[in-house]
């Protein structure tokens, strides 16, 4: 049958949804309408389970079939918002335009009765959106402590707090590499867990860049043993990134050399990393760390290399 479509631009708005989600057999037409109607919406849209309900004719009955529907196929995870003291008022759900994989169900929080205005910065290219379905709760006082959209309990199921979870688990194995009997606790993880949450919040991180330093920062003899807590690693963050710049660079020029040796010299038992060479056969091994001008003289003399000033 044809299909009239219409030109998109800015006079006549549209939406992009993965095909394979639109086409997931295992959704009904009613089930696939909700879900990208909801994918349609800006992230952290405050919407009422009763002003969904007037947006088509179906009817509350089966507004709810649909959600119930989204869930069992994990496109929707839902918490439970408790109040001040504890008592269930609603469910808080989290929409994914790909079911969700995880196996960690959400955990229930103390909110505000509205939709926080989440800070947070999504990941590029991210799939996730969380909103708040509330049933006309009654207004209260906002808590004084700092609210953490990726950090609190509720957003265990999302993607956002597995970004959370890797990154302190790096920063974690970082220092019980060199400090096994470092003392963890549930506490101090939570404090990590906010830390790197204004990371990413407040202060604008790449998360890339910051998988990048924890993954380098193992192999600086002075930075692994200074930064022993998010706090630190948070605080002493531009000074670690430009540090690594700078090994990068050194690291490159070693690299550089001993790829050059390898190809002139024919040294295929040559292993190069990130760290230095090593010969498996002949147990030779040299690490970057060493002034470069000894790296490439102690190189040469292992393997006869006359010209190593030159060209090779």
């Amino acid at each position: 049958m044809p299909i009239i479509k219409q030109v998109h631009n800015a006079e006549n708005p549209f939406v992009q949804i993965l095909r394979e989600t639109i086409r997931d057999n295992n959704l009904s037409w009613k089930a696939r309408g909700l879900l990208a109607y909801l994918l349609s919406l800006p992230d952290n849209w405050n919407l009422s389970a009763k002003h969904l309900a007037t947006q088509a004719p179906d009817g509350r009955d089966s507004l709810k079939s649909a959600i119930d529907e989204l869930e069992n196929n994990k496109y929707l995870v839902k918490s439970k918002i408790r109040n001040e003291k504890g008592h269930f008022i609603d469910w808080k759900y989290f929409i994914h335009e790909k079911p969700y994989e995880g196996s960690v169900r959400p955990k229930t929080e103390n909110p505000t009765s509205e939709c926080p205005n989440s800070e947070s910065r999504h990941p590029k290219n991210n799939v996730y959106k969380e909103k708040c379905l509330n049933k006309n709760i009654k207004e209260s006082k906002p808590k004084k402590a700092e609210h953490s959209s990726l950090a609190s309990d509720d957003a265990h199921a999302s993607p956002q707090f597995l970004i959370l979870e890797e990154i302190v688990n790096m920063l974690l194995t970082s220092i019980i590499s060199l400090r096994p009997s470092f003392k963890i606790s549930d506490d101090l993880l939570h404090k990590w867990h906010l830390e790197i949450d204004r990371m990413i919040r407040l202060d604008s991180r790449e998360i890339e860049e910051m998988k990048q330093v924890l993954e380098w920062l193992p192999s600086n003899d002075f930075w692994n043993t200074n930064i022993l807590s998010a706090t630190k690693f948070r605080k002493q963050y531009d000074k670690l990134c430009i540090e690594m710049e700078k090994a990068k660079n050194d690291e490159s020029k070693y690299k550089i050399f001993a790829f050059k040796a390898k190809k002139h010299c024919n040294l295929n038992n040559l292993n190069i990393s990130n760290l230095g060479v090593y010969d498996k056969y002949s147990k030779f091994d040299l690490s970057y760390k060493m002034p470069y001008e000894d790296f490439c003289r102690c190189l040469a003399k292992q393997y006869n290399i006359t010209n190593y000033e030159g060209d090779m």
